[in-house]
């Protein structure tokens, strides 16, 4: 009989020894499991040349932005947002919401390009530098497509890398570019669960914004289209006007 009880015991123990060791290794692993954005960068990239920050939450006193990669290099830094897809996405440049269809379930969301241009007037405010250093990058991953052409700084993840190899103007010097990373290192916070609730409040509040923006824009073209269908009813029509027999 005790023989059989140590013999549970220990396999209790081992059982028990494996789970505490193993269940860490997991977690660590999804955590830290890398997106094909991040292994593109990792593979094309010289790292001598360019160098990727991560995951950068940046705050200020009225809002929380978070960018998924900023490249650093002697060519301008690179503003990346990384958007998953499934289906086909629609959009254009100028427009405020995009289309995303997958078979018939369609969703909007915010162009991407608009939260790109407000993470770069962020980092232009914190760390300076004129406009021609900064470039704005959306890359599409996932088992989506195009519906239409889109601009030529929104890539999938096969060609963006090509777009971050096409810029070869030197703006500034590698020793220069290296400092910029540093400081980027240096300054963002931590990215949080709160930090990222922060960020999700910013960004309903924006897609809350250019929502009622385009109401407006619709409730006024409507207004129009009534007032000059009432001023055409009361403007009396010439086939109505019948010439009245001349008294003699």
């Amino acid at each position: 009989m005790l023989p059989d009880a140590i013999y549970s015991l220990m396999i209790f123990v081992c059982v028990a020894v494996l789970i505490l060791v193993s269940v860490p290794l997991i977690a660590r692993r999804l955590r830290y499991r890398e997106s094909p954005i991040t292994s593109q960068i990792k593979r094309h990239l010289d790292p001598t040349q360019y160098w990727c920050v991560s995951d950068v939450a940046i705050r200020t006193r009225e809002l929380t932005v978070i960018v998924d990669h900023i490249i650093v290099s002697a060519f301008g830094i690179f503003i990346v947002q990384e958007k998953d897809f499934i289906g086909t996405v629609e959009g254009q440049a100028n427009h405020s919401l995009w289309v995303s269809k997958r078979l018939s379930k369609e969703r909007r969301f915010q162009n991407p390009l608009v939260n790109n241009r407000e993470s770069l007037a962020l980092l232009k405010s914190c760390y300076g530098h004129t406009d021609n250093l900064y470039h704005s990058l959306v890359v599409f991953s996932g088992k989506g497509k195009f519906k239409n052409a889109m601009p030529g700084n929104v890539r999938t993840e096969h060609d963006f890398i090509d777009y971050i190899k096409s810029k070869q103007e030197h703006i500034m010097l590698p020793g220069e570019a290296k400092l910029i990373k540093e400081q980027i290192e240096s300054g963002k916070i931590p990215n949080t669960l709160k930090t990222y609730s922060q960020y999700l409040d910013h960004a309903k509040a924006l897609y809350k914004e250019y929502t009622q923006t385009k109401i407006n824009h619709l409730e006024k073209s409507r207004d129009k289209k009534n007032q000059a269908s009432a001023l055409k009813k009361q403007k009396p029509s010439s086939n109505n006007i019948q010439d009245k027999p001349m008294s003699v």
